[in-house]
């Protein structure tokens, strides 16, 4: 009998045991720390200085600590609750100012190609649940082209049918740019271009060149000249352009008194000074004409 009794006590035990363990993690379900925003720019320049930012919520718990990783590698932690909060560790290609870090946020110096990476924060709850939640962003780093692209044509002056044969050339990147055509404005399809080079510099910056070749129609041309335009753009950061002004049958140079009108033919446009000089032409003339 007595040991009924105490086998039926120890069931009781084990399902009261059971019951607070199943209360305490289903309450810990409702109400624990979890990630409410994580801001990693996808995009940075080479150089820059950089905040990657974490916010969080810690319900009813309390912070045990906040880490920062890039892949498998922590290189910052916010501990509120040890002796020294703000702790950074070495990792190669970053670079933590510690003093402008804070419990949400790690900023980074002078980021470079080694910076790029997938970034993940962690947050961890204090004793007793020690809770924790984490979010991963991606962020790369672009060194963009120090001059604008150049753009030459095999010649100045077009007919109708005539084949442009064009080469845009850009200044080393990384990534390499991509570069499009446009005449008059008008976006030329790619299949009219491709990149005939691409050289590597050896800091890994790519420099590239696109060759255009299209075969010209008079709607290509506005008031006898065709504007041929190249573009470079590393999306969303960099975009630089350069154009030149080709010309079309029935362009006419200006002479050096004379302008030309479309449609009107020539003007002749004459100085003050050839105004002065006429008048007074004019008047020796017209004195010799007395004097005989």
């Amino acid at each position: 009998m007595m040991y009924s009794v105490r086998q039926g006590a120890a069931a009781l035990a084990s399902r009261i045991m059971l019951a607070a363990i199943l209360l305490l993690v289903f309450s810990s379900d409702a109400e624990c720390i979890k990630i409410v925003e994580m801001r990693v720019p996808s995009s940075v320049m080479a150089g820059d200085t950089v905040h990657l930012q974490c916010d969080y919520d810690l319900e009813s718990d309390t912070l045990y600590s906040l880490t920062w990783w890039r892949e498998q590698k922590q290189f910052y932690q916010y501990s509120p609750t040890s002796g020294k909060r703000k702790s950074k560790y070495d990792s190669h290609g970053i670079e933590v100012d510690e003093d402008r870090s804070t419990k949400n946020t790690v900023v980074l110096r002078n980021v470079s190609f080694d910076t790029a990476g997938r970034y993940k924060c962690e947050v961890v709850a204090e004793f007793p649940t020690y809770e924790k939640d984490s979010d991963f962003r991606d962020m790369r780093v672009i060194d963009i082209p120090d001059r604008v692209p150049v753009i030459q044509a095999d010649r100045t002056h077009y007919h109708h049918g005539d084949l442009l044969v064009a080469n845009c050339t850009t200044s080393g990147s990384k990534p390499a740019p991509h570069i499009r055509w446009q005449i008059n404005g008008r976006t030329i399809p790619e299949a009219y271009s491709n990149i005939v080079t691409e050289n590597e510099t050896k800091s890994c910056l790519i420099s590239l060149t696109s060759e255009l070749r299209i075969r010209l129609s008079p709607d290509h041309f506005r008031d006898f000249q065709l504007r041929l335009t190249c573009i470079a753009e590393i999306s969303p950061i960099y975009e630089q352009s350069a154009y030149i002004l080709l010309t079309g049958p029935g362009y006419k140079r200006a002479g050096p008194i004379q302008k030309y009108y479309k449609n009107q033919g020539p003007r002749l446009e004459i100085s003050i000074y050839q105004w002065t000089l006429i008048c007074f032409t004019m008047a020796c003339v017209y004195t010799m004409n007395l004097e005989e």
